[in-house]
């Protein structure tokens, strides 16, 4: 990214912003695959805990490998902005139609 930004979750754990994530954010209002951590960030917000690449919102994460979405699990108890509970879920309906 050009000219990112540190920021600390309420935990204190460092995750990058960039400021040009926002239009991203603003256009689809949904997280998806492939999506890096800024763009992500300004969508879902700040996760309560960071660890080993994954974002923690409770019960739910969101989980990256060099610095893009790879998986997450959206539990009923707090929703990710995430079309599906998880990237699964979006496979086996595609392989249902």
């Amino acid at each position: 990214w050009n000219a990112p930004v540190s920021g600390k979750t309420t935990h204190g754990n460092d995750i990058r912003t960039d400021p040009g994530a926002a239009k991203i954010a603003e256009s689809t209002g949904i997280v998806e695959l492939g999506m890096d951590t800024a763009t992500v960030l300004a969508i879902q917000g700040e996760p309560v805990n960071v660890r080993d690449g994954q974002w923690e919102y409770g019960p739910s994460w969101l989980r990256f490998e060099e610095g893009k979405l790879v998986d997450w699990y959206s539990s009923p108890l707090y929703r990710l902005k995430v079309a599906t509970p998880s990237p699964r879920h979006d496979a086996a309906a595609a392989l249902s139609r």
